[in-house]
């Protein structure tokens, strides 16, 4: 009985000693669990407004190339739409970080140089372009490494339609 005795004793004052453990070891997990889970929420968040750009654009892209009228300036056109689509998603994106450029080329080759015009008279491709300045929420400047992760994730916000402009090269559908 008094081993017994002894045994819970020594039980009982090792469970005191490593109750410090408990919270040493609680601090180191907490902070690396919170951030898996906020990194978890950014990716999250990325996905979303990469969604979000990709629908605007193809909606905004696809009213503007479609209208068949007589001197339509499509740029007009494509930003009136890219607003509007741009506030039903304003809660996750924010519409003054987002640029939005519309320019015209003869043929692909040129739409490959880069040496597309604002002009949209007799040109067969319209070329959609959509920017978005992503900043993440959290960890900037925080981790070591994570500057070269923000700006390869605000790069890869970039989007590019092309469009056959059949209206303009094809007199029979214009509407008067």
């Amino acid at each position: 009985m008094a081993r017994l005795l002894l045994f819970f004793k020594a039980g009982v004052r090792q469970i005191y000693c490593r109750q410090g453990v408990v919270t040493i070891e609680f601090s180191f997990v907490v902070v690396i669990f919170f951030f898996f889970v906020f990194f978890a929420f950014e990716i999250g968040r990325y996905m979303v407004i990469s969604s979000t750009i990709d629908l605007s654009l193809s909606t905004s892209a696809r009213n503007s190339a479609f209208s068949a009228k007589r001197g339509v300036d499509y740029n007009v056109i494509f930003q009136q739409t890219l607003d509007h689509e741009s506030r039903l998603w304003a809660g996750f994106i924010d519409p003054k970080k987002l640029s939005a450029k519309v320019s015209f080329c003869e043929d692909v080759a040129q739409a490959v140089d880069g040496a597309c015009d604002a002009d949209s008279t007799r040109k067969k491709l319209a070329f959609y372009q959509v920017d978005y300045d992503y900043r993440p929420l959290l960890f900037i400047d925080v981790i070591p490494g994570t500057k070269a992760f923000a700006s390869a994730l605000r790069a890869s916000l970039s989007r590019r339609l092309i469009y056959i402009q059949e209206y303009e090269l094809n007199e029979k559908f214009k509407d008067d």
